[in-house]
């Protein structure tokens, strides 16, 4: 009678320590971040609010700045590789979280163009493009991807490309060389 109330108290003291530690285990793992896809549109208006960023400009400098900043406070070691192409200097933004090469690169340009030259009215064709669904918008995603990727994942880089918007000027193309 004694070994059967040992048993069942063994028995009932393991259940509440199963139940402890599998309550205690939900309440502190740590959950994968998620996209924040309002934090993402915040870096497409702060983006354009800078002004096309057409190589050269001051806008074009302030947005390498921003993304070399935002993708620094998480964490990623940031490289701007200066490349000159047609006589124009294009500006990749390179983020990586090691020296390992990378089995992903994940890239967007963020460059705007010079002149809206396809736009329908012939009034606008003179002036220079804001850029926001275009180059901000996949800058923005890439530097969410930044803040959420976590660090031991496999080996990832993410670049923001110069020059694709531009038409005539390789950016994506001569980075890859």
């Amino acid at each position: 009678m004694t070994k059967r109330i040992l048993l069942t108290l063994g028995a009932i003291a393991l259940i509440l320590s199963g139940l402890y530690l599998w309550q205690y285990s939900r309440l502190h793992r740590t959950r994968p971040t998620l996209f924040n896809a309002e934090r993402a549109y915040q870096d497409v208006v702060y983006q354009v609010s800078l002004g096309p960023r057409t190589p050269g400009s001051e806008a074009h400098e302030k947005a390498i700045e921003y993304f070399r900043s935002e993708l620094q406070k998480a964490n990623w070691q940031v490289d701007v590789q200066y490349v000159e192409v047609n006589g124009q200097l294009l500006k990749n933004v390179v983020a990586r979280r090691s020296d390992v090469p990378p089995k992903i690169i994940l890239g967007a340009h963020y460059d705007s163009r010079l002149m809206a030259d396809k736009d329908p009215d012939p009034k606008k064709q003179q002036e220079p493009v804001p850029g926001a669904n275009d180059g901000a918008s996949g800058a923005a995603v890439l530097l969410e991807l930044g803040r959420i990727l976590p660090a031991n994942s496999v080996p990832v880089w993410l670049v923001c490309f110069d020059g694709e918007d531009q038409g005539g000027i390789p950016g994506w193309e001569e980075w890859s060389r």
